[in-house]
């Protein structure tokens, strides 16, 4: 299964009414990944802008959100704020993280976790809209794990989970509040985080 099918089912699974889209060939390690990651999103909209490199893309009567990693790019079209945030598994230091994490917040992860804190706050900080200047202004209120079906065991019938884990985290920043959907996908070294406003 590949890194967009098991993030499609953690969406779908979720209900969340958003186009997703993702591929390796928009990873920032390709010479001009963002001209073809435009172009998709070009294809997707019809909306000539979107091709200016110079300008962040915006469209009208919807939200979207772009990412890349040196793994992988992608981005996520929806009616409501969104924020989207890929990264590399590998690339997420504990010393980075501890620069834009509180002590509780590490509580409420989890040392096990600690990766998807980066892609949390990230994807909520693109969400907010401007609201937090420094990711470090995002607060994590609570995490938990999500039980998503990406597949059985053909003998035992039971749902396995090993390679990648989903959770969902609630954030803040000032008075708003957000729910973020993540996966890890260890054998695919990438992080996935995509945040909404509630």
């Amino acid at each position: 299964m590949t890194f967009y099918e098991k993030a499609k089912l953690l969406f779908e699974s979720q209900k969340l009414e958003i186009d997703f889209f993702c591929d390796l060939k928009w990873a920032s390690t390709y010479s001009e990944h963002r001209i073809k990651l435009r172009k998709q999103i070009y294809k997707q909209t019809k909306n000539k802008s979107v091709l200016d490199l110079k300008q962040r893309p915006s469209l009208i009567d919807q939200e979207i959100s772009i990412s890349h990693c040196p793994k992988i790019g992608g981005f996520v079209i929806s009616k409501n704020k969104i924020g989207l945030d890929l990264e590399q598994y590998q690339r997420l230091s504990p010393n980075l993280i501890q620069r834009i994490t509180t002590n509780d917040e590490l509580k409420k992860i989890g040392e096990d976790q600690l990766q998807i804190i980066w892609t949390v706050k990230e994807s909520a900080f693109k969400s907010s809209g401007g609201l937090a200047k420094l990711m470090s202004e995002v607060q994590i209120l609570n995490n938990k794990e999500l039980q998503v079906n990406f597949g059985h065991d053909s003998e035992s019938k039971q749902f396995i989970n090993l390679d990648h884990s989903c959770f969902i985290t609630e954030a803040k920043i000032q008075d708003s509040k957000f729910v973020v959907y993540s996966l890890i996908s260890r054998p695919d070294d990438v992080c996935l985080s995509l945040a909404c406003p509630i």
